[in-house]
């Protein structure tokens, strides 16, 4: 499934007290997946985390969902 996120963008004050901001921006992406690869690299450069935490992270949250589906979501009959 194709789908885009947008971000609103960043609203700031430069240090003379004048408004300034930063654009939102739109990006595609061609699976659900593909959005965790984003969010891991710019937790990393924003200075968040390490990339471990969020590699692991997501493989558990990955995990999580597999035993939802299988426990929650099973054929009725």
């Amino acid at each position: 499934m194709t789908f885009s996120l947008t971000s609103p963008g960043v609203a700031a004050s430069s240090t003379a007290g004048d408004p300034i901001g930063v654009p939102g921006s739109t990006k595609s992406f061609a699976r659900f997946t593909d959005v965790i690869d984003g969010t891991v690299d710019g937790r990393i450069l924003n200075g968040f985390h390490f990339r471990t935490a969020d590699v692991q992270g997501a493989w558990l949250g990955k995990k999580v969902a597999q035993w939802v589906d299988k426990q929650h979501f099973a054929p009725v009959g």
